[in-house]
C-alpha cells in the first residue's frame, strides 16, 4: 500500500508514524515546516475530563488516549532521539471562590465512574497541593492527566516518522487532488504523487477538501497564549478555572491560555488578548505579578461545528481519507487517531466509538 498525507502536523505525522511502522510506503507532504503549525503552538496538556463538562464520545475516547500516550510516546522519543517532557502533572479544575460546589460535585459523579482517582478537594486540600494559588476555590483534582511540551513533542513525531523511512515534503503545497483514475493523485508544484491512498490532515484549512468536492465546514478558531517566568519557580498541577489555565512547564515558566477567536485566520497576537490573558493569570497566581515576560504566540485550532473530529473514508472506494477537526485535543488524540487509522487500513480494524452522526467513520 501506499498512502499520501497531506499535512504535516500532529495528526498528520503520526499517522505517517503508525503507516510506516505496519511497512507502508508514507509520503507525508507540507506546505510549510512539519510539525510548525498549530500543534507546535499548542499548550501540550493531555487533559481529557478536566476539559469534559459533559460525558460524551469525546470525553471516552480521551481517556483512551491518555492511557494509552505513554505506550505511543515511547518507540517515538526512542526513534527520534528527542524527549517530549512528559509530565504527570495532575489538573485542578477550579471553582469560582464563593461559587456553588454543586455543579462541581455533579460532573464529579460520571467523571468518577471513568476514573477512581478523580477527587473534589476543599479550599484547604487545594491549598495545600497548590499554594501559590490565590485562596478560596475549590476543586476538582485529576491526578491522572499529563502534559508534554507541544513544540518537543512536534520536533519529536517528525524526527521519528522520518526514522521509520516516511518520506517528508515539506514547503511543497498541495493544489489538488485528482480521484478520476485507479489511483488518487496529490497534485503539488513540483510532481504528481500517486498512491492507494491519501490521508487529509490538513488542520484548519479546508481548501482542498472542498476543491476535491468533499467539503466539511471546517473553521479556525484562533488561540492566543503568553509564557512567563515566574522569580521563584512554582511547579504542580496544571489550572484550569473561568477563563482559560495556567500550564507550568519543566524549565521553569508557565504557559498562560488561551483566548479563543473563531474565523480567524491570522497569528497576530493582540494586546488586548495578552492584557486579558495576565490579568487571568495573575488574579489566580498574585505572585506573577514580578514574572518576567517571555513570549506571546498564536496558533489556529481545526474545529468543526460539535468540535468534535472528522476521521475515515470520503469516497465511496475508500481512496480518500480524512483526519480533521481535532480543536483543543490534537496532541492528547494524535496517537489514538494515528492507531485508528492505521488499523482501519492496514488491521481491517474498526473504530471503536461512532464519533458523530453523518460524521466520516473508520470501516
Amino acid at each position: 500500500m501506499r498512502v499520501t498525507v497531506v499535512g504535516g502536523g500532529a495528526i498528520g505525522l503520526s499517522i505517517a508514524f503508525a503507516l510506516a511502522r505496519r511497512q507502508v510506503e508514507v509520503t507525508v507532504v507540507e506546505r510549510a515546516r512539519a510539525g510548525g503549525g498549530a500543534s507546535s503552538a499548542a499548550a501540550g496538556m493531555l487533559a481529557p475530563l478536566s476539559e469534559s463538562p459533559e460525558l460524551d464520545v469525546l470525553a471516552r475516547i480521551g481517556l483512551q488516549a491518555l492511557t494509552t500516550f505513554e505506550e505511543w510516546l515511547d518507540p517515538i522519543e526512542e526513534m527520534s532521539g528527542f524527549r517530549a517532557d512528559l509530565a504527570h502533572s495532575g489538573t485542578l479544575l477550579l471553582a469560582p471562590a464563593g461559587a456553588s460546589e454543586d455543579s462541581l460535585r455533579r460532573r464529579l459523579e460520571w467523571q468518577q465512574q471513568l476514573d477512581s482517582s478523580v477527587a473534589f478537594l476543599d479550599p484547604d486540600q487545594v491549598a495545600r497541593l497548590a499554594p501559590q494559588l490565590a485562596p478560596g476555590f475549590s476543586a476538582a483534582h485529576y491526578p491522572g492527566e499529563m502534559q508534554v511540551d507541544a513544540h518537543r513533542y512536534s520536533e519529536a513525531l517528525r524526527a521519528a516518522a522520518q526514522a521509520a523511512g516516511v518520506r517528508l515534503l515539506e514547503g511543497t503545497p498541495v493544489r489538488r487532488l485528482d480521484l478520476s483514475e485507479g489511483e488518487v493523485v496529490a497534485v503539488t508544484g513540483r510532481e504528481r504523487l500517486a498512491s492507494d491512498v491519501v490521508v487529509v490532515a490538513t488542520g484548519a484549512d479546508d481548501s482542498l477538501l472542498t476543491g476535491s468536492g468533499f467539503p466539511l465546514p471546517l473553521r479556525p478558531v484562533k488561540g492566543e497564549m503568553v509564557r512567563l517566568r515566574p522569580v521563584e519557580r512554582i511547579g504542580g498541577p496544571i489550572i484550569f478555572a473561568p477563563g482559560g489555565y495556567l500550564t507550568p512547564k519543566p524549565d521553569g515558566t508557565i504557559l498562560v491560555g488561551a483566548t479563543q477567536i473563531p474565523d480567524r485566520y491570522d497569528l497576530e497576537v493582540e494586546a488586548a488578548s495578552v492584557s486579558q490573558l495576565l490579568d487571568f493569570g495573575l488574579s489566580l497566581v498574585p505572585q506573577l505579578r514580578e514574572a518576567t515576560f517571555v513570549e506571546a504566540w498564536a496558533g489556529l485550532r481545526p474545529a468543526l461545528p460539535d468540535r468534535f473530529p472528522a476521521l475515515g473514508p470520503l469516497d465511496e472506494r475508500g481512496r480518500l481519507w480524512v483526519a480533521v477537526g481535532h480543536f483543543r485535543n490534537g496532541v492528547l488524540l494524535s496517537g489514538w487517531t494515528a492507531e485508528a487509522i492505521a488499523g482501519a487500513l492496514c488491521d481491517g480494524g474498526s473504530t471503536p466509538v461512532e464519533l458523530a452522526p453523518g460524521r466520516p467513520q473508520l470501516v
